[in-house]
Protein backbone atom coordinates (compact mmCIF):
# COMPACT_ATOMS: atom_id res chain seq x y z
CA UNK A 1 0.00 0.00 0.00
CA UNK A 2 0.95 3.41 -0.72
CA UNK A 3 -0.27 6.62 -1.30
CA UNK A 4 0.85 8.85 -4.39
CA UNK A 5 -0.17 12.60 -4.38
CA UNK A 6 -4.02 12.85 -3.72
CA UNK A 7 -4.10 8.76 -4.75
CA UNK A 8 -4.08 6.26 -2.55
CA UNK A 9 -3.09 2.57 -3.77
CA UNK A 10 -3.26 -0.82 -2.86
CA UNK A 11 -1.30 -4.02 -4.52
CA UNK A 12 -1.28 -7.64 -4.64
CA UNK A 13 0.69 -9.27 -6.70
CA UNK A 14 2.15 -13.14 -6.88
CA UNK A 15 4.97 -15.43 -8.79
CA UNK A 16 2.70 -16.90 -10.86
CA UNK A 17 3.17 -15.85 -14.95
CA UNK A 18 0.44 -12.82 -14.59
CA UNK A 19 -2.84 -12.05 -16.87
CA UNK A 20 -2.20 -12.21 -20.66
CA UNK A 21 -2.43 -8.42 -22.12
CA UNK A 22 -4.92 -9.68 -24.26
CA UNK A 23 -7.35 -10.36 -21.43
CA UNK A 24 -5.83 -7.64 -19.30
CA UNK A 25 -9.30 -5.78 -19.88
CA UNK A 26 -11.67 -9.18 -19.38
CA UNK A 27 -10.08 -10.67 -16.11
CA UNK A 28 -12.49 -7.92 -14.62
CA UNK A 29 -15.74 -8.95 -16.11
CA UNK A 30 -18.32 -11.53 -14.63
CA UNK A 31 -17.45 -15.29 -14.66
CA UNK A 32 -14.70 -14.60 -17.71
CA UNK A 33 -12.68 -17.69 -18.74
CA UNK A 34 -12.50 -21.20 -17.04
CA UNK A 35 -11.60 -20.41 -13.55
CA UNK A 36 -13.18 -17.06 -13.24
CA UNK A 37 -16.30 -16.12 -10.85
CA UNK A 38 -17.31 -12.81 -9.16
CA UNK A 39 -14.37 -11.74 -7.59
CA UNK A 40 -12.43 -9.26 -9.67
CA UNK A 41 -15.80 -7.74 -11.09
CA UNK A 42 -16.55 -7.07 -7.17
CA UNK A 43 -13.18 -5.47 -6.68
CA UNK A 44 -13.58 -3.39 -10.03
CA UNK A 45 -17.35 -2.01 -9.29
CA UNK A 46 -15.91 -1.35 -5.82
CA UNK A 47 -13.19 0.31 -6.55
CA UNK A 48 -15.37 2.39 -8.85
CA UNK A 49 -18.25 2.97 -6.49
CA UNK A 50 -15.39 5.17 -4.39
CA UNK A 51 -14.33 7.26 -7.35
CA UNK A 52 -10.99 4.71 -8.05
CA UNK A 53 -10.17 1.92 -10.71
CA UNK A 54 -9.21 -1.51 -10.30
CA UNK A 55 -6.24 -2.56 -13.06
CA UNK A 56 -3.82 -5.72 -13.60
CA UNK A 57 -0.52 -5.69 -15.16
CA UNK A 58 1.27 -8.94 -15.15
CA UNK A 59 0.71 -10.48 -11.79
CA UNK A 60 -0.05 -7.44 -9.94
CA UNK A 61 -3.23 -6.56 -9.23
CA UNK A 62 -3.83 -2.65 -7.97
CA UNK A 63 -6.86 -0.72 -6.78
CA UNK A 64 -6.48 3.08 -6.89
CA UNK A 65 -8.73 5.12 -4.74
CA UNK A 66 -9.09 9.28 -4.10
CA UNK A 67 -7.52 10.04 -0.78
CA UNK A 68 -9.42 12.70 1.25
CA UNK A 69 -7.78 16.21 1.96
CA UNK A 70 -7.00 15.04 5.18
CA UNK A 71 -5.51 11.58 4.47
CA UNK A 72 -3.65 13.91 1.83
CA UNK A 73 -1.41 16.20 4.04
CA UNK A 74 -0.69 13.68 6.68
CA UNK A 75 0.72 11.04 4.27
CA UNK A 76 3.53 12.90 1.68
CA UNK A 77 3.59 11.59 -1.79
CA UNK A 78 4.88 7.80 -2.55
CA UNK A 79 5.62 7.39 1.03
CA UNK A 80 4.86 3.32 1.76
CA UNK A 81 1.80 3.05 4.42
CA UNK A 82 1.91 0.64 6.89
CA UNK A 83 0.02 -2.35 7.24
CA UNK A 84 -2.77 -1.79 9.39
CA UNK A 85 -2.33 2.10 10.21
CA UNK A 86 -3.47 4.99 8.50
Amino acid sequence: MRADGKRALLSVEDEGEGVHLLDREQVFERFHGDDSGLGLAIVRATAERHGGRATVDGARFTIELVRKASESSRHPAGEELEKGRP
